[in-house]
């Protein structure tokens, strides 16, 4: 049967709940008058037997008593006493005495026994000896009557002292049967089961007559009292079948149950009727309930019952009514709300697309303003000599990226917020990570003094899986920020092994500072947009207050949790925790050398966290690491490794140290006869070159901060004398496939067209310039180009377009269109790809990037016929010439022409116009040091020597650079001898300036 048979029909649920709790209740009752029945009845026939046998037992032992007695008046018989001695008696009258004792009392052998032990008169067939039997034993000895148990036989022998005169002559042997004794006095009832057992044997077994279920009371056969038979351990055990006595409780239960069951099908049937009688009227209501809507036709009252039911129904009537109107006027209000929606909805989207819109405009008028300043910067950059103005274009430049950061945070922000970012995975080295975390910090670190230091767990794989360029900016936000807010000490960047997989590992990655901290109020309101400390910090330091915001969202869209430590006044330390893969890919190998294991290194800094942080990477490297924090201190280390007989093999040695600096300490440790390779870290590694380390007895220099391959490398380099192979880093760009070459520029700003122009025709394109999108469709139609260059935003005709219209002509379909515009969102990107553009340069145009996308996307050089033998002859004149000066170059003494060339792309002719400018600006720069140190102006002095130093350096003038560093570091360093070592030095650059100039003018 279905449940729902049941729950779904009032009438039947009633039916069969009150049936069945009737019928439980019988059956409650019977069960438990039974079980109190069957309780009662087993307790009392316990207590009957435990009463039967104790009874019983009395009997046994009445009977033990009189068998005694009986042997007890036998012994004092005078005829037994004679019996000992009479041979001729113990014939005639002793048989005739044992047969008449022996008579009802269930004897079954009589032996009379010497005083030696030995049989005078037996009826036994084994007599008990001297020897064998203890009781018979005691008997003589003692005088005292003496029992056992033959457990074999079922036997109880009695061993009773023959006394004549107070002396035992003899013992009286009398042998029971227990069998027959318990058979004689335990009176027979079939109920009744006995058992007569001595230990587990038993030796008398009458069992009852139904053996099954068997009720058994045991009861030890003794008086209770101290006496012969406590040593027999007889015990009589009575047994009666419980199921003989269970039986009127049986038939007194199965008459219950049976009324039971007649009262149960009673029951149902008065349940039923009741059932019926409530359910009709409650059907009939809900009936009228599913068909009432609340109209005046369709109601649910009246149902005649007069009753709960009669109200229930009215009031339903009611509420339904009352529920039809409120529907009416619900309707009326949701149809209102939907139009409300509606338009709030477009309302929202059309603020969506505004702000879409404001911020591409936005981003599209600051960044072509950009464009021409990052340009022309580039440009003037590229010819500039003056160390001053090569600075201050540095610092354009430096402004002109803050500003493009900004811009990039607020887009950034608006893509999180839209959900459009995307997480990107690749392989990547996190030891490039930090490097490239350094390149963009220390610069600035290095302005304010600050020292900065990587602390790298070795722990953490060498290849890693995962989003590089976020992780990088999520780092260089943190770090840029604890520069920002710290004055003095030091910023670490730490990366720690957390957890590790079979294929991820979690790295917790820190940026502390030294700075001024954070209170808890201004903790709980970070990592909220538009949001720094407090209202002067904004004043103070600047900022959009959007770093942080943006780096907790993508660290969140990396499935990683972020988080700050802070004490107002103490600094603050930044960190984030982020899941990571293992990369499929192999290491970039970094050369084959293995260090020695029994590398004994010094390191020397004054920093606790930079030493630490040293010696963590070389324990990596299993070397044994003695750290000392000054000066004095590893000029002590290093004279007791000598004395001990285990001199240090390398020193790392900071340079600027209070006190004692590296230099100075170096060159104490080198006069203990140590003869250690001494690498010198700082943070100025650029302040010498190798000859003068060579001159201070050190081997190597390593700028700060150090990561373990930097480290690596360095050790390697000092210990082979060969430089490890280090990752390929950015190569100057081949610009020879686009000489000659012909593009086509559409681009309506004119400060952007000269920005162009000026770097397009560097590279030796010839460019033709179009000023809005009908303006290149009208060129490009009818001029076959190799390549288009389109602004996207120009006036008359836009750029996408001008391109869709150049793809619907034959002979532009397979030409590069590349977009050159200051949209810079993804949705701009891919509009000019749907466009039908090949690619994207977003402005400010970074050059580099600019000039690799276009020899990608550069058609292959068409063949040409050779040109005419004139025009190959002067060719070849004007290669010769170029190719005289280069060697002429190349022979001056103090010129490093292959260093110059490096530095402005290989472009010779740039940099010949470099030295005609270094050549003129600077040929009177010794007379003006002199003149000022002779004023002393000092400042001054140092200025000018600066300036002279860096102009020789970015050309290759590395004599005139050392003499020029010569005299400006005794100035720099102020001490009481400054101007006098100054002017010595100013000597010697005049002399190498004069040399230098004489052999370039004829040359130039």
């Amino acid at each position: 049967m279905k449940l729902a048979f049941i729950t779904r029909s009032v009438r039947r649920r009633i039916t069969w709940v009150f049936g069945l709790f009737v019928a439980l209740s019988m059956v409650t009752v019977a069960s438990t008058v039974g079980f109190r029945l069957h309780s009662a009845i087993t307790t009392n026939l316990t207590h009957e037997l435990e009463e039967r046998a104790r009874q019983d037992s009395r009997l046994l032992q009445q009977r033990f008593e009189y068998l005694l007695e009986s042997a007890n008046v036998l012994v004092r018989n005078p005829l037994v006493v004679n019996g000992l001695n009479d041979a001729q008696g113990r014939e005639t009258y002793l048989p005739d005495l044992i047969k008449n004792f022996r008579e009802g009392r269930d004897v079954f052998a009589v032996a009379l026994l010497g005083y030696d032990g030995k049989p005078v008169y037996s009826t036994l067939e084994t007599l008990p000896t001297y020897g064998d039997s203890s009781e018979l034993r005691s008997t003589l000895a003692n005088g005292v009557v003496s029992y056992l148990i033959d457990r074999s036989r079922g036997h109880w022998v009695v061993f009773v002292p023959v006394t004549y005169y107070s002396t035992t002559q003899g013992v009286l042997v009398v042998v029971y049967d227990l069998g027959a004794v318990a058979r004689r006095v335990l009176p027979a009832d079939p109920l009744l089961g006995h058992h007569l057992l001595v230990g587990d044997r038993t030796l008398f077994a009458r069992p009852a007559a139904d053996a099954s279920d068997l009720l058994i009371a045991r009861q030890a056969v003794s008086d209770n009292s101290r006496s012969f038979l406590d040593g027999l351990g007889l015990q009589l055990e009575v047994s009666a079948p419980r199921q003989h006595y269970l039986e009127p409780a049986v038939r007194a239960i199965s008459d219950v149950a049976l009324l039971g069951l007649v009262l149960t099908l009673v029951a149902i049937a008065i349940a039923y009727w009741i059932g019926f009688s409530i359910s009709r009227p409650i059907v009939l209501l809900r009936e009228r309930v599913a068909a009432a809507d609340g109209s005046p036709e369709r109601h649910c009252a009246p149902l005649g019952t007069h009753d709960e039911l009669e109200e229930l129904a009215e009031m339903f009537d009611q509420r339904t009514h009352e529920l039809r109107d409120i529907q009416l006027h619900l309707e009326d209000l949701v149809d209102l709300r939907t139009r409300e929606l509606a338009v709030a909805k477009e309302t929202a989207e059309e603020a969506s697309r505004f702000k879409s819109s404001f911020l591409a405009n936005m981003s599209h008028e600051i960044r072509t303003p950009m464009n021409a300043i990052v340009g022309l910067t580039h440009l003037i950059r590229r010819s500039a000599v003056d160390s001053r103005q090569i600075e201050q274009l540095d610092k354009i430049s430096q402004a002109a990226r803050h500003l493009l950061g900004i811009i990039n945070d607020i887009l950034d922000f608006s893509k999180i917020e839209a959900g459009k970012l995307t997480i990107e995975s690749a392989d990547f080295e996190l030891d490039r990570v930090f490097r490239n975390l350094n390149d963009l910090i220390c610069d600035r670190a290095a302005e304010k003094g600050l020292e900065v230091i990587n602390r790298i767990d070795p722990a953490i794989p060498v290849m890693l899986h995962g989003d590089q360029m976020h992780l990088g900016q999520i780092l260089v936000n943190f770090a840029s920020n604890a520069v920002k807010f710290t004055d003095a000490g030091c910023v670490i960047f730490r990366a720690r092994l957390l957890e590790e997989g079979a294929g991820t590992v979690t790295v917790r990655f820190e940026v502390s500072d030294t700075g001024i901290g954070l209170n808890e109020e201004q903790r709980n309101r970070l990592f909220q947009a538009f949001v720094q400390a407090d209202a002067s910090t904004t004043r103070k330091f600047g900022g959009t207050g959007l770093g942080l915001a943006i780096s907790k969202r993508l660290v969140e869209l990396m499935g990683g949790r972020v988080g700050v430590d802070s004490e107002l006044g103490k600094g603050s330390t930044f960190w984030f925790e982020l899941p990571l893969q293992r990369a499929t890919s192999a290491p970039v190998p970094r050369g084959h050398m293995r260090l020695d294991g029994n590398l004994h290194v010094l390191v020397v800094d004054d920093n606790a966290d930079a030493r630490t942080a040293l010696e963590d990477m070389l324990n990596a490297f299993s070397a044994r690491v003695a750290t000392a924090d000054c000066g004095e201190h590893a000029v002590s280390l290093a004279r007791e490794a000598l004395l001990g007989g285990s001199p240090f093999n390398l020193i790392l040695m900071d340079w600027a140290m209070p006190g004692m600096d590296g230099i100075e300490t170096s060159r104490r440790i080198q006069a203990l006869g140590c003869d250690a390779r001494i690498i010198l870290a700082t943070a100025y590694s650029s302040e010498w070159t190798a000859e003068q380390l060579h001159t201070m007895g050190i081997q190597a220099q390593l700028s700060k901060p150090v990561t373990p391959s930097m480290l690596h490398d360095a050790i390697v380099e000092v210990f082979s004398g060969v430089a490890p192979a280090k990752p390929i880093g950015p190569a100057a760009i081949d610009l020879s496939p686009l000489r000659g070459r012909y593009i086509l520029l559409a681009e309506d700003n004119p400060v952007n067209q000269e920005v162009a122009l000026a770097l397009l025709e560097e590279t030796g394109l010839r460019v033709d310039l179009a000023s809005d999108g009908r303006e290149a469709l009208q060129k490009a139609s009818s001029t076959a180009y190799d390549l288009v260059l389109m602004d996207v935003q120009m006036p008359h005709m836009d750029g996408l377009e001008a391109t869709r219209a150049l793809r619907q002509l034959p002979q532009c379909q397979s030409l590069p269109i590349l977009a050159m515009t200051a949209n810079a969102f993804d949705e701009d990107r891919r509009a000019c790809l749907e466009a039908g553009m090949n690619d994207h340069v977003a402005k400010p145009v970074d050059p580099d990037n600019l000039f690799a996308t276009l020899i990608h996307w550069m058609p292959p050089r068409p063949q040409v016929p050779a040109g005419s033998e004139g025009e190959r002859e002067d060719a070849a004149l004007v290669a010769g010439q170029e190719q005289a000066l280069r060697e002429q170059l190349a022979g001056i003494d103090g010129v490093d022409l292959a260093f110059g060339l490096s530095l402005v792309r290989g472009k010779f002719a740039t940099y010949r116009r470099l030295l005609v400018m270094f050549v003129n600006t600077h040929q009177d720069e010794s007379a003006r040091i002199r003149a000022a140190l002779d004023a002393g102006d000092l400042d001054g002095a140092q200025r000018a020597a600066h300036s002279l130093k860096g102009s020789a350096a970015s050309l290759g003038l590395g004599r005139i650079q050392q003499a020029a560093f010569a005299v400006e570091a005794p100035l720099k360093a102020r001490g009481e001898d400054a101007v006098a070592v100054a002017q010595e030095a100013l000597a010697g650059l005049e002399q190498e300036l004069s040399r230098v100039l004489e052999k370039l003018r004829p040359l130039l």
